[in-house]
């Protein structure tokens, strides 16, 4: 049965979280997280907990500035970028920052972008042309002047096979810079080094073959508020602050009226899957973005069990906390696949699937996978994507 009445507590927090930050500005003290979240169920705990540090985010608060103090990368390391306010070449192998530049309007700085965007049209190896599928699907016309671009461009005498056939190597953007067919192992990634590299990892480890002859800014944004730090020092790097700080104030507004919207809707219990290999079961794990985007979205992440530092899940935990949506976010199996799992004939959102192949159980398509998992400036479009399933009726 639909509620139709909103509790005290939330239309306290509601309150709270809409005047959190001017509070916060004009008195000395202001109260603590936990008197904030007290009276919350654990799932508008864990909603507010998501929201409230992105509302409280500034771009002003992010240090860093070309030429002058040091950026800090998401490994906590201390990057100098050398130059007089803004930087005139980026190689960039993280597609959410490569979105983020052309977003802001710098997408002429980038020589180099990760071979994910467009596949790769010289492939030889090992089943000729078109072998490397592209998997970055949107946005389309982003895509499609990366792709006329590397065109524009194309040269095999200047892209080495290495280079051709290595799914994580970077496509030149620009015909005076010609790719090394070692990028990332302790050679030159470029011959007429870039101003800067963006690369998405959790260890230095993928670029420490370029740190020392380039800076290299490390992306891997674990939260929704990392998610706007990291576009905040794309901003600042390609000299686009007004910009940037613009998008972010977009990016809240849309963020708290969605959740403002779905706090007083009932909250179905949502399993998220990620990954389906051998019967081992893979979510996103709790205080993730996608995790903290199903909050947002009205709905209560059951995968919150686990960690996001090793997000198996147990297929018995999956039966025993019921979910009434099950989204699949891979192509590793199927909703009847999921269906036929041994002993999860019971799960609500398999009963329902079961009664109507369109509610339950939802695979989305790959584009859906990118926005929700990319974190970048399509983080709303991420959110919609879950809203429309969480909650049809408010999409």
């Amino acid at each position: 049965m639909r509620r139709t009445w909103m509790p005290i507590s939330i239309l306290l927090i509601a309150a709270l979280l809409a005047s959190t930050i001017v509070l916060a500005a004009l008195y000395a003290t202001k109260p603590t997280k936990s008197e904030l979240l007290a009276g919350l169920t654990p799932a508008e705990a864990a909603t507010m907990s998501a929201l409230a540090p992105v509302l409280a985010f500034s771009p002003e608060d992010v240090p860093g500035e070309v030429g002058g103090e040091p950026f800090i990368d998401d490994l906590g390391r201390e990057v100098f970028v050398p130059g007089a306010s803004s930087v005139e070449s980026i190689v960039c192998l993280h597609p959410a920052a490569t979105e983020t530049v052309f977003y802001l309007g710098a997408g002429d700085k980038l020589v180099a972008v990760s071979n994910a965007w467009t596949g790769d049209p010289w492939a030889e190896y090992p089943g000729g042309p078109g072998e490397y599928e592209s998997w970055i699907t949107t946005p389309e016309e982003v895509d499609n002047e990366i792709e006329q671009r590397v065109w524009d461009v194309k040269d095999l005498a200047a892209i080495p096979a290495a280079v051709r056939v290595t799914p994580d190597a970077p496509y030149t953007l620009n015909p005076e810079v010609t790719l090394s067919p070692q990028n990332i192992d302790g050679d030159p990634l470029l011959e007429g080094y870039p101003d800067v590299v963006f690369v998405f990892s959790d260890t230095i480890e993928y670029a420490a073959g370029i740190e020392e002859l380039v800076p290299v800014i490390v992306f891997f944004p674990l939260s929704l508020e990392d998610v706007l730090y990291d576009m905040t020092v794309i901003g600042k790097i390609v000299g686009k602050e007004a910009e940037v700080a613009n998008l972010i104030e977009e990016i809240k507004a849309d963020l708290l009226d969605i959740t403002m919207t779905t706090l007083i809707e009932p909250r179905p219990k949502v399993f998220l899957e990620t990954g389906y290999y051998w019967g081992t079961i893979y979510t996103t794990g709790s205080g993730s973005i996608v995790s903290s985007l199903i909050y947002l979205a009205g709905g209560d992440d059951i995968g919150t069990a686990v960690s996001s530092g090793a997000p198996s899940i147990s297929p018995e935990y999956i039966v025993y906390e019921a979910p009434d949506i099950i989204i699949l976010a891979h192509l590793f199996d199927t909703p009847d696949g999921v269906a036929g799992r041994p002993g999860w004939d019971t799960i609500p959102a398999v009963v329902i699937w079961q009664a109507d192949p369109d509610e339950g159980i939802y695979q989305l398509t790959v584009e859906e996978m990118d926005q929700i998992t990319r974190p970048g400036p399509r983080i709303v479009e991420g959110l919609m994507v879950l809203l429309g399933i969480i909650h049809p009726e408010l999409s």
